[in-house]
């Protein structure tokens, strides 16, 4: 098992990366098929949330430089 901080750092970074895009195309694609207007800006609210939740959980980590 790989113990290098930048490696779990970068698989967190894609792992973020792909949660939100996922959630933007859900958004994207609800308002576009079915007219849901609500659709896209709900998933911009996920998106809000997700990334504080990323920023708090980096600046409470222990291993701060």
């Amino acid at each position: 098992m790989m113990k290098s901080r930048s490696v779990v750092a970068d698989s967190k970074q894609t792992l973020a990366c792909v949660f939100l895009s996922i959630a933007l195309l859900i958004g994207l694609g609800l308002n576009y098929l079915y007219g849901i207007w609500w659709a896209d800006p709900v998933a911009g609210l996920i998106i809000v949330f997700f990334a504080a939740k990323e920023g708090y959980e980096a600046l409470n980590e222990e291993k701060l430089c």
